[in-house]
């Protein structure tokens, strides 16, 4: 065979047998080789897009970030276009601005932002404009909201309740939710028919009572008394009746009658909000039956890398938050029914009235209870013997608190929210200041929770720091290592 036929027969064997496939230690390499159908025209676009990708290398730092999705122009027209649409955009948004709301605004930022929602620097703003949406929400939507809001929070408050019957006497949720339920019911009529007229006749007994003592202080200070006990001019002593007491007085009692017109004009918008408040039971029997399937299915949108710090997150709300409401709820109606009680023994006007009061003052810790003793004091004042109703009124609290502070606290509070007066102080001060009344009813919790972060947080820092320093110095020195040490080292090494 001549040298030109071999040559010729080898190529032919090239043809018919094409390159032998690369392997690697790890995957299969496929040669690269181009399909026969890619036209000329189809090969030249690839390569403007592969040399487009290379050019978005070289623009600002700020435009690199973008996805595919949406290249960034690197030709004059192109940069001109971009400019002359987001000022189209701009114009619309200007001339439609009466019209906009954070709803609409909320959805435009979704549909734009959507196609960047995985880069590092976007999701920080969608997270920040998401925070704020659901802000501007809970706040407009706090009517409809309420009555499920009341509802999640009856049925979480009565959940170990339910387990308990479920596991101890083998009760369905059904049954106790059904049964829970109904009890709520009956309370509410109960409250509505028979407590409320009782607290309403209470409370003008109340407003007369405070202006019988009223007008009997003022009598006794024209007749001499308070200048016997100051020895102040009685001339001066009816002037400043006159001039500073009796407007103060009259502004009161316009107050009163304004605050009576207001609630009869409020009246529609009351029955709107009983009608709401009626929806509690019913959405309470199916937060109740169904609490786990609802918590899982919320669970289950979260994303897989963040559920186990999730479950520490609810396993410490739960603790500390769950556990000081039901503790802080079951102790005020302690204290509402055990002052109520005495009080009506005792023979204080409005006893009903100042049980539920002191009930209500009791969810503020520290504070709440010296409130409460101070207006059942100035309600005794009104009786006909207050040196020794008041005398009552203080033992009544002292054993309140006693009673409270010895049996009924530690057997339901437990440890939930062990912090220091100090601190207790400082939170109802911040909290109050910033968000009202019920800023004071959530500062304990909230607090106690924010410190088991940081204590949580530091134990993890010094674990951590430890851990570096062991390694360090098994690595500068190996002989200090116990016997079985450097394989766990060396494995927490290569795990990390």
């Amino acid at each position: 065979m001549s040298r030109f036929r071999r040559i010729q027969s080898l190529d032919r064997g090239v043809e018919e047998h094409p390159r032998p496939v690369r392997r690697s230690a790890h995957r299969i390499v496929l040669p690269e080789v181009t399909s026969p159908s890619d036209t000329p025209e189809e090969i030249d676009e690839q390569s403007e897009n592969h040399a487009g990708s290379r050019s978005r290398k070289r623009l600002p730092k700020p435009l690199r970030f973008f996805p595919h999705v949406f290249p960034v122009p690197t030709t004059i027209y192109g940069i001109l276009t971009l400019v002359m649409g987001a000022l189209l955009v701009a114009a619309l948004f200007f001339q439609v601005h009466e019209i906009l709301s954070p709803f609409i605004l909320g959805v435009v930022i979704a549909v734009v932002f959507y196609p960047f929602r995985m880069e590092p620097k976007i999701r920080p703003l969608l997270a920040a404009a998401a925070v704020v949406f659901l802000c501007w929400f809970v706040n407009a939507a706090i009517g409809v909201l309420l009555p499920f809001v009341l509802a999640f929070l009856f049925a979480y408050m009565a959940e170990p309740l339910i387990s308990y019957l479920s596991k101890r006497w083998y009760v369905r949720r059904w049954i106790s939710a059904l049964s829970l339920t109904l009890l709520f019911v009956v309370l509410i009529v109960v409250a509505v028919g028979v407590m409320a007229p009782l607290m309403v006749a209470q409370v003008g007994g109340a407003v007369a009572s405070i202006g019988r003592v009223t007008q009997s202080l003022l009598d006794w200070a024209h007749q001499g008394g308070l200048r016997e006990l100051t020895g102040m001019p009685q001339q001066k002593i009816d002037s400043i009746i006159e001039n500073y007491v009796a407007p103060k007085l009259g502004q009161i009692d316009g107050a009163l009658l304004g605050m009576a017109e207001n609630a009869g004009k409020s009246a529609p918008s009351y029955l709107n909000g009983m009608i709401h408040f009626l929806m509690v039971p019913f959405v309470m029997f199916y937060f109740i039956k169904d609490y786990w399937k609802i918590r899982g299915s919320l669970y289950s949108f979260m994303p897989q890398e963040y559920q186990r710090r999730s479950q520490r997150f609810l396993k410490d709300l739960d603790e500390v938050v769950g556990g000081y409401l039901r503790g802080d709820v079951i102790t005020s109606v302690f204290q509402g029914v055990f002052i109520g009680v005495g009080l009506h023994i005792i023979g204080i006007p409005g006893a009903l009235l100042l049980g539920v009061l002191t009930g209500f003052l009791c969810l503020i810790p520290f504070i709440g209870g010296y409130i409460a003793c101070a207006l059942v004091a100035l309600a005794a004042l009104t009786t006909q013997d207050p040196g020794l109703n008041i005398l009552y009124v203080l033992v009544l609290f002292v054993a309140q608190g006693v009673i409270e502070g010895t049996i009924i606290g530690p057997q339901v509070m437990g440890r939930h929210t062990d912090l220091h007066p100090i601190l207790v102080i400082i939170s109802l001060l911040v909290f109050g200041y910033f968000m009202g009344i019920a800023g004071m009813f959530i500062a304990i919790p909230v607090t106690s929770l924010m410190i088991r972060f940081a204590m949580r947080w530091r134990d993890d820092r010094r674990a951590k720091v430890e851990e570096e320093k062991l390694m360090a110095d098994l690595k500068d020195n190996p002989h200090h290592a116990r016997k079985g040490e450097p394989d766990i080292l060396q494995t927490a090494g290569a795990t990390s």
